[in-house]
């Protein structure tokens, strides 16, 4: 059904409104970080008329980028044109242009009237007139306009916000005796073009005089500097320069036969030389300078070419597209949430049970339905439905209960300078077999992905991100998981290996006591001649000196390994040994440790009368109650890392002393006795 005019004028309205939002995005991102507004120059042309007596009419047509060029890059007033003498390249005459100040807006218009231009492309035509006097001259004239820069969005040639342009014609000897006029172009060239839309435009021109016109593409010419733009005509004629190509690395370059880039062999940028007819099949979006030439003949005598070199924009013409954006299947959940991605369109009918119940539907832009049951449906989306530009997408939805989990085990290895993560499917669907495993891996602005059922993944250490999961049944449901990671933490396997043993000389120690709890990975140990099987992952040492062991354990697929080295310090075990005196009274003994080897000791006197018959000096003496037979016992100290314990019987007597002594006299005189004393002191012990 076609709309009203009322109708149509709304519907157009709202999408020129989207249409533009589209198309500026896609223009931004043709912007350089520079001014965006430096530069304005579109294109143009310049052409004379012949009024007899030597009195030519200069017609100069200059088009400036209205949206995105410069505000204060105006229409020149005045417009500085060089006529210059072809015989020496000496300058004539300037000519000063005055500004008419009309300022034309140029239509976007395409033929097709569901496509339409955005609104953001702009361009201003003026036109410059001026009668002069130019005496015949046999060699001819060359007239010249040159202004900088062309507009900045340009991609098809080297630096466009430093480039101008030229526009030129000749006036020739055999023109200038024929009184000739120029042909000129029948109106604007288009100032947008549809990408991935055939482009027929008619670019013929028209000549006052019936001569033959022959068209063909040419490469437009440089002009001017960004420091002077507008440069006045020098005294000799400037050469003329063309502008340069740009080279794009993995393309065909640009050039005059591939203006436009990426287009398909068959159907480049071309211009058919006998009606003007310009064709092309452009599909790369972008702004690009295009250069068409028409040559004027008479009697196979070339008389002049006018040159018209202009910007063509090349994007999205906004044809009405409707495009559904939902779950191919649903699980659990009859209310699925539809997103609608058309473009250029705002009236929309969504039917829900497209081909069964038509009376399940919704107007809304982005609508959530319920769904009666389980199943699958088809759902239909018309973008404008009372338009002449109505589009129709379609969506299958499957919707079911869900029977699938999604689970996995995850195992850090971290090696010497990476880290392998092993992960481990245990998703289980009751109901029907599991067939798409897809595994995200994301630390920082890396990702990592895997189809596999099992992947491995090698990463550096020290990072920390996200493993997620999605699983897919046959059936079409879906479940994700998500857990978090983290690389150079635990250092497994290493981690539940010990950093070092201590022990006494004699003893061993397990070097991987929790081998099974590592895991099934490869192994080898050095020094390789101290082990029976330097591969087994259980090993006992028993070392008589200090030794250093070193274990490689490899990971997965031999990705990568880690290494550690096992220190094992061996302590030399103690000699305890001691003698004893005691003293005169019997009960009190003096202990003497003639032991080696222990850092300290701890003694047990073996009296029963009393717990406080111990000590730890190395030399200590000790008062017995009573005589008798008792037992000591000597030990290592209490911090004393290797242990070592001795005893010796300590018997303790009584001992009876009579004092007793007797005497006899000898030689006696006046002054003197001698008396001789004896002795007589038994020894008894009970």
């Amino acid at each position: 059904m076609k709309s009203t005019p009322k109708q149509t004028l709304s519907s157009s309205f709202k999408r020129f409104f989207w249409r533009g939002i589209a198309f500026l995005t896609f223009a931004l991102v043709l912007l350089p970080g520079s001014d965006l507004k430096a530069s304005h120059i579109v294109g143009g042309d310049i052409t004379y008329k012949c009024l007899g007596n030597n009195k030519y009419e200069i017609i100069l047509n200059v088009y400036r980028d209205c949206y995105y060029g410069d505000p204060l890059a105006w229409f020149d007033n005045p417009a500085y044109i060089g006529i210059y003498r072809k015989s020496n390249n000496s300058l004539f005459q300037q000519v000063n242009m005055i500004f008419s100040g009309i300022n034309d807006t140029l239509n976007n218009f395409i033929m097709d009237t569901c496509l339409f231009v955005p609104p953001v492309v702009c361009v201003h035509a003026t036109q410059y007139k001026k009668i002069v006097t130019i005496p015949y001259d046999a060699a001819g004239y060359e007239i010249l306009y040159i202004r900088c820069c062309r507009n900045f969005p340009i991609q098809n040639i080297v630096s466009p916000t430093t480039t101008g342009s030229t526009h030129c014609v000749t006036l020739s000897g055999p023109s200038m005796l024929q009184c000739n006029s120029t042909p000129s172009f029948g109106g604007a060239a288009p100032i947008f073009i549809c990408v991935n839309q055939p482009l027929a435009y008619d670019h013929s021109a028209v000549d006052p005089n019936g001569d033959s016109l022959v068209y063909r593409l040419f490469t437009p010419f440089a002009g001017g500097t960004f420091a002077n733009p507008q440069p006045t005509p020098p005294p000799i004629m400037p050469p003329l320069q063309l502008v340069d190509w740009l080279e794009v690395p993995g393309q065909d370059f640009y050039s005059e036969t591939n203006m436009l880039g990426a287009t398909p062999p068959d159907a480049p940028l071309a211009i058919n030389p006998s009606t003007g007819l310009l064709t092309a099949f452009p599909t790369l979006p972008g702004f690009f300078v295009v250069g068409v030439a028409v040559d004027e003949y008479r009697n196979g005598v070339l008389l002049s070419t006018v040159r018209r070199d202009f910007q063509y924009v090349v994007g999205d013409c906004g044809e009405v597209i409707s495009t559904i954006f939902a779950p191919d299947s649903q699980c659990d959940d009859l209310s699925v949430e539809f997103e609608n991605l058309s473009t250029f369109a705002d009236e929309f009918i969504w039917y829900f049970d497209w081909g069964g119940n038509l009376s399940l539907t919704s107007t809304q832009i982005n609508p959530t339905f319920t769904f009666p049951d389980t199943g699958t449906y088809i759902v239909a989306l018309i973008a404008e439905p009372t338009s002449q530009c109505v589009d129709t997408s379609f969506h299958q939805i499957y919707l079911q209960y869900n029977s699938l989990s999604a689970d996995f085990e995850l195992t850090v290895f971290d090696c010497v300078d990476t880290t392998v993560l092993e992960l481990n499917d245990l998703s289980n669907d009751s109901v029907s077999p599991i067939i798409s495993w897809v595994w995200e891996l994301q630390y920082g602005v890396i990702t990592q992905t895997s189809n596999e059922q099992n992947p491995l993944f090698q990463i550096p250490r020290g990072v920390s991100g996200t493993i997620t999961l999605t699983v897919r049944s046959q059936n079409g449901c879906e479940q994700t998981l998500s857990k978090p990671f983290e690389t150079g933490t635990d250092e497994f396997p290493l981690s539940l290996i010990p950093d070092a043993h201590t022990l006494c000389l004699g003893d061993s120690a397990l070097l991987n006591p929790q081998a099974n709890n590592i895991g099934n990975y490869p192994y080898y140990w050095e020094p390789d001649n101290l082990f029976a099987d330097p591969t087994s992952p259980t090993q006992t040492v028993s070392p008589a000196v200090n030794t250093v062991y070193t274990v490689f354990i490899t990971a997965v697929d031999s990705l990568c390994f880690a290494q550690a080295d096992i220190p094992v310090t061996v302590h030399p075990l103690p000699q305890l040994a001691f003698d004893f005196t005691v003293d005169c009274n019997g009960r009190t003994v003096n202990f003497d440790n003639n032991s080696v080897g222990s850092d300290g000791y701890f003694w047990n006197f073996g009296d029963p009368s009393t717990t406080t018959d111990t000590s730890s000096q190395t030399n200590p003496i000790y008062v017995y109650p009573q005589t008798g037979s008792y037992i000591v016992t000597l030990t290592t100290g209490l911090d004393a890392f290797c242990k070592d314990t001795i005893e010796q019987e300590v018997l303790l007597l009584n001992n009876i002393l009579e004092a007793d002594f007797s005497y006899e006299l000898g030689d006696c005189d006046v002054d003197s006795v001698v008396g001789i004393f004896y002795r007589r002191i038994p020894k008894r012990f009970e």
